[in-house]
């Protein structure tokens, strides 16, 4: 999937303030294959991945629950 970030990662948080990415703001790789979805190389955007104390993490989940989640169901 590529996102919106200039590095091609996908906006996961943006400054809710002033919406800008240099402001604050965290980006993955996002994919997902069926209900499991998985972020990886979490970070700021355009990051130096030497930089990224997180380059080498992956995150999986389930959709269904991270909906629910958002819900507040």
């Amino acid at each position: 999937m590529l996102g919106d970030a200039p590095d091609g990662r996908v906006l996961l948080y943006v400054c809710p303030e002033c919406e800008d990415i240099e402001c604050g703001a965290i980006a993955a790789k996002v994919s997902r294959r069926g209900d499991l979805v998985t972020w990886r190389n979490p970070g700021v955007p355009e990051e130096d991945e030497a930089a990224n104390e997180f380059a080498e993490h992956t995150v999986t989940f389930s959709a269904r629950q991270f909906l629910r989640e958002l819900a507040g169901r």
